[in-house]
């Protein structure tokens, strides 16, 4: 017996939880939008990289 639980087992509760198919895009949407936001202003505000290429 496994403590571990599939998440295809629980999905579908937790899709409905939230709202539906079209909650669920609209978070990772969300989610996607802040994280590439967060990638360019920390790109824009950073310093160039050193002469290895690392920065």
């Amino acid at each position: 017996m496994s403590i571990y639980v599939r998440w295809s087992d629980i999905r579908a509760d937790l899709v409905e939880e939230v709202g539906g198919e079209d909650a669920v895009e609209a978070g990772k949407r969300e989610l996607l939008d802040a994280v590439i936001d967060h990638r360019l202003t920390r790109r824009v505000t950073s310093p160039p990289p050193g002469p290895g290429g690392d920065g």
